[in-house]
């Protein structure tokens, strides 16, 4: 939108729009980036957009350490228990993505 405030002077020179048009289009568009802007900080974005890519980061260790497993199975390694890992990835993903509370019992 902050581009189109830059490049709204050089249209109205080349289309002949009057000063007052153009004064008009730039403030509806300084109102609409200030709109924006006030959204995404009522809405929280930042936050929420920090809390995914935590949950991604964890969803890509459980996937690491998930195929480090399936590898060692599948070569003949023995697995003692693998019920403390899976607790502790649910507890992980819990604690980093907010949609994972609803549907845990820990």
């Amino acid at each position: 939108m902050q581009m189109c405030q830059m490049v709204i002077n050089q249209f109205a020179d080349i289309f002949e729009v009057t000063t007052k048009h153009t004064k008009a289009i730039q403030c509806i568009l300084a109102a609409l980036t200030a709109l924006v802007a006030g959204l995404q900080m009522k809405l929280k974005l930042a936050e929420k957009a920090e809390r995914y890519r935590r949950g991604a980061k964890a969803y890509g260790r459980l996937l690491r350490i998930s195929t480090y497993y399936l590898m060692l199975l599948e070569n003949g390694g023995k697995l003692d228990d693998a019920t403390d890992l899976w607790r502790e990835a649910m507890r992980k993903e819990g604690k980093w993505i907010p949609m994972v509370k609803t549907f845990m019992t820990l």
